[in-house]
């Protein structure tokens, strides 16, 4: 990524994505801070951006407080898809985390439950 073709910006985090230039993107900090949940029960917010120039803008990058860069990858492909499939979107990603966090639940209680058995062996 050239610095030189970098073009600073501001996008909004909204209930339905990352919108920049009418466009939606996600990125996995977005997924993992639940910010479009949030956004959609709290307020919607802005956060400064940078991209290339060029005329597909299919990615856009993130910028926190300390300059690190974080790429947002955009999902609606410039077609504005309903709101329907977002939600049907945001829904899937909600579950696969909540599977994963009840699979790692479970693997907490097999492995701490192996280990009270082992201490009644004596």
């Amino acid at each position: 990524m050239d610095k030189h073709l970098l073009r600073n910006g501001c996008a909004r985090v909204t209930a339905r994505g990352i919108i920049f230039k009418g466009a939606r993107f996600t990125c996995s900090r977005a997924i993992r801070d639940l910010w479009f949940e949030k956004a959609a029960f709290e307020k919607e917010w802005r956060v400064r951006i940078v991209y290339t120039i060029n005329k597909e803008l299919s990615v856009i990058y993130i910028v926190d407080s300390n300059g690190d860069m974080e790429k947002c990858n955009r999902i609606d492909g410039g077609k504005r898809p309903s709101d329907v499939k977002l939600q049907l979107y945001f829904q899937s990603i909600q579950k696969l985390k909540a599977l994963r966090k009840m699979q790692n639940n479970d693997a907490y209680i097999i492995n701490r439950d192996k280990k009270k058995v082992g201490k009644w062996k004596n």
